[in-house]
Order: C-alpha cells, then sequence, then structure tokens
C-alpha cells in the first residue's frame, strides 16, 4: 500500500478479464476508485515500490505498473517468469524482487526466483532458490527472506514446509 492507495487484483470469473485497481483510502469511511487498468492472466500477488505496483499474472508472468499517476496506470514493463505460484515479496531497499514458483516436472531445481527490479522496464532474473514443491507464501525482512511450501496436489498427510533464506549473496 502506498498511502493514500491500496492496490487490487479484480479477476472476473465470467469472462477473461483481469485488471488492476486503485483504491483512494485517504477518506477511510468512503474510499472511491482513482484509477484501473485491464490487464490479461490470472492477477494474484501484488507489491508496490517507488512508484510502480509488481503483479503476479498466469500470462506473462509479472507485470510492472508504472502508478505514479493513479488515475492513468500504466504497463511499464513485463517479464515471463512462469510458473509463479503468486507468493510475492520485495526488497524494501534494493531492488529485488522475490516471486514464487513451482518445483515441477520441466522446472526442477526451482521455488524461487530473484529478479532485479532496477530497471521497472526490464525487470531480469538474477537468481534461482532450490525450493520443495509449490511456494505459497514469502516474506521479506532484515536480509531474510520467509518462504512456506505445500505439495502442487496435496492429501492430509503432505507436510508445509517453512524455509528461511539468507540473502546475503545478492
Amino acid at each position: 500500500m502506498n498511502e493514500p492507495y491500496c492496490y487490487v487484483s479484480d479477476w472476473d470469473f465470467l469472462s477473461t478479464g483481469s485488471s488492476l485497481q486503485i483504491i483512494n483510502i485517504n477518506m477511510r469511511a468512503s474510499p472511491s476508485l482513482a484509477g484501473s487498468l485491464p490487464l490479461g492472466g490470472t492477477l494474484s500477488g501484488i507489491v508496490y515500490k517507488n512508484g510502480y505496483v509488481y503483479i503476479v499474472a498466469g500470462d506473462p508472468g509479472i507485470y510492472v505498473i508504472d502508478v505514479s499517476n493513479p488515475a492513468t496506470p500504466s504497463v511499464a514493463g513485463t517479464l515471463i517468469a512462469v510458473p509463479a505460484t503468486g507468493a510475492i515479496a520485495i526488497d524494501p531497499v534494493r531492488d529485488l524482487l522475490y516471486l514464487g514458483t513451482t518445483d515441477t516436472v520441466g522446472y526442477p531445481n526451482d521455488g524461487l526466483k530473484i529478479i532485479d527490479i532496477s530497471n521497472p522496464a526490464a525487470p531480469k532474473i538474477v537468481g534461482t532458490v532450490d525450493l520443495p514443491n509449490w511456494t505459497v507464501g514469502l516474506a521479506y525482512h532484515d536480509n531474510h527472506l520467509f518462504a512456506t511450501t505445500a505439495d502442487i496436489d496435496p492429501t492430509p498427510t503432505d507436510p508445509s514446509t517453512f524455509q528461511i533464506i539468507m540473502l546475503s549473496g545478492f
């Protein structure tokens, strides 16, 4: 959230449309729509940094949206980083974005992508961390990334795992 705005992904199950909704929450009792942007894909995780919103989407992978003018948001860049799970976190100091992915056939030794966002128009993958299964949750704090993973097709006996990743190498 970037005061006084909140960024929300909107996915319409009845159509093929997804969009970014920018909500003005300056008047807490009566929030209002400040702007929106139609996008493709199935939108999920959203993070904000320095005038840009980074959104996980089924296709193209990640949208980078310039929200410096909330009334007219625009796509600043994209990155194909599939298979993204929707889990996303951002380093508040360095220009790094962390994206949860799946460790599946065709994508072995995966689970987490580390993405350089120093140029929002051209984000690039700078690292991969092997995590088990499907990364379903990410949180960043003080040069540590906290990740929760789960089986893609879980059964009651499949455990979830919790990983703490030291990010000093990036």
